[in-house]
């Protein structure tokens, strides 16, 4: 082989070479575009997972003020049942002092038809010592 033959072999590979290197800098090209939108992709990704964040803490802080409220509706709720116990056995006191007002009245009406009863008598009595005097 003489020196141009081989020239030509080594040109000839130098191109091959060339569209070899063409094709891997089109695939790197291909692979890059591929990286920047999987890049957007994962921007977008973290930007949402972001609002999730924001969300997931504004979620938290209103549990804890329900916790908070609930602990406050039940305290509330307690002294509510501590008031209707007192009303009640309030009721009952009453409704035995009732019964028993009703009972002494009772007697005191039976007191004064004696009584009545006795001085009518009395007054028949006065009648007839008037009557003899």
């Amino acid at each position: 082989m003489n020196d141009r033959e081989i020239l030509e072999l080594i040109l000839k590979k130098v191109d091959n070479i060339d569209t070899r290197l063409d094709s891997i800098e089109k695939r790197l090209d291909n692979v890059e575009k591929r990286l920047d939108s999987v890049e957007i992709r994962l921007d977008n990704i973290e930007k949402r997972l972001q609002v999730v964040e924001n969300d997931l803490s504004i979620l938290k802080n209103d549990v804890e003020f329900l916790k908070t409220d609930s602990k406050e509706i039940n305290r509330k709720m307690n002294a509510v049942y501590e008031q209707v116990a007192n009303l009640l056995e309030f009721q009952t006191e009453m409704r035995m002092f009732k019964k028993e007002i009703f009972e002494k009245t009772d007697q005191i009406v039976k007191t004064q038809e004696v009584y009545r009863d006795w001085m009518s008598q009395h007054e028949v009595d006065i009648r007839l010592l008037k009557r003899v005097y």
